[in-house]
């Protein structure tokens, strides 16, 4: 689970009056100063917010516009007039920054469109994700300990030398694998324990990284089944250990590889025989 730099938004108001603006006809709607007003305050307060949910992000001077500030985001699709706005968030992120693997094809409405229509093309409540994770998503706001954490904002530990909250338990046994991730860390809130516990159950990762594990696994099939000897157990450890610490420098202390990387390096069973792992990719 990752988080990403912000998406900028000096250009968020200009962006409604693209949305809004038609051709070769008057525009969809004209925004009186009022609610031109409400708008820059509606943004000043979702980064105050940090995205979360308050009565406030719901002004009762945008209700005359809100339904068609909702439908704006239809301009953001391929096509429309925002549609370079969709691709600058997308290429913000190289794998869906919610599952760590996915293809980031689809924006996420953090605060749900339906229920924060005035928020339905700002820039930062769209969050690049995968299908599958957009669809197990849902459209319910964080509220309490059951919610997602923002990727735009939530502060996570991330350096490689840093304690991580993603951990993964390996087992291993007659050439099969077990993989169990967890999630806990001792100076994270509890809150941001408990969301990024929810947010994993509600992805339902531990059945979907299955087949990534496999694929990660036999991408370094080759250096593990170089070493050979007396030592070939203990310098597997110690490879696997090395590659965990790089993967943490590269991609995140809280990438999913980095940490099944850390919980395999310590399965003693597979360091010393993994080749049976490796007899049969297909069946997996």
């Amino acid at each position: 689970m990752w988080t990403l730099d912000p998406p900028a938004v000096r250009m968020a108001r200009t962006q409604v009056r693209t949305a809004l603006s038609r051709k070769t006809a008057p525009p969809i709607y004209t925004l009186s100063n009022a609610e031109w007003i409400a708008i820059k305050d509606l943004y000043a307060l979702y980064e105050t917010q940090q995205g979360q949910p308050i009565s406030g992000l719901k002004p009762a001077v945008l209700k005359g516009c809100e339904q068609t500030l909702h439908d704006c985001y239809s301009q953001i699709q391929i096509g429309g007039r925002l549609e370079k706005l969709r691709g600058r968030l997308l290429t913000g992120a190289s794998e869906c920054p919610l599952c760590g693997y996915g293809d980031p094809t689809t924006l996420d409405h953090y605060l749900p469109r339906s229920k924060y229509k005035a928020l339905a093309i700002y820039p930062r409540n769209l969050i690049p994700a995968c299908q599958p994770c957009n669809r197990k998503k849902g459209t319910a706001a964080p509220k309490g300990n059951k919610g997602f954490i923002h990727a735009y904002y939530e502060n996570l530990p991330d350096h490689w030398n840093d304690e991580p909250f993603l951990h993964a338990k390996v087992s291993y046994t007659r050439g099969t694998l077990r993989v169990i991730f967890s999630i806990s860390h001792p100076t994270l809130s509890s809150q941001t324990v408990e969301r990024l516990r929810y947010q994993f159950e509600k992805l339902e990762l531990n059945t979907r990284y299955a087949a990534p594990i496999n694929n990660f696994l036999f991408s370094q099939k080759v250096a593990l089944l170089g070493f050979t000897g007396k030592d070939a157990a203990k310098l597997r450890c110690a490879y696997l250990k090395t590659v965990s610490e790089q993967w943490a420098r590269d991609f995140g202390l809280n990438d999913w590889r980095a940490a099944f990387l850390r919980g395999l390096m310590l399965c003693s069973q597979f360091c010393k025989m993994p080749d049976a792992y490796f007899k049969n990719p297909k069946r997996r």
